[in-house]
């Protein structure tokens, strides 16, 4: 997707993150992803998306975080 960020299991078994680039379509099918699919072995009850704009980018790969 060419996004860059980090993302890391909660214990109350939320997952968090930030993510961060510049293709607006890269974002866009992260958030329906996030949103809508997740990953195999997750069960998706709500979802809270927060946008904020930033002119620096403060990441330089996407991590997972323990």
């Amino acid at each position: 997707m060419g996004l860059k960020g980090w993302v890391r299991n909660v214990s109350d078994g939320t997952v968090e993150g930030e993510a961060e680039g510049e293709d607006i379509g890269a974002i866009k099918e992260m958030k329906h992803w996030l949103s809508n699919v997740g990953s195999p072995a997750s069960r998706i009850d709500k979802c809270e998306i927060k946008d904020y704009q930033s002119t620096q980018f403060k990441f330089k790969d996407f991590v997972t975080r323990h």
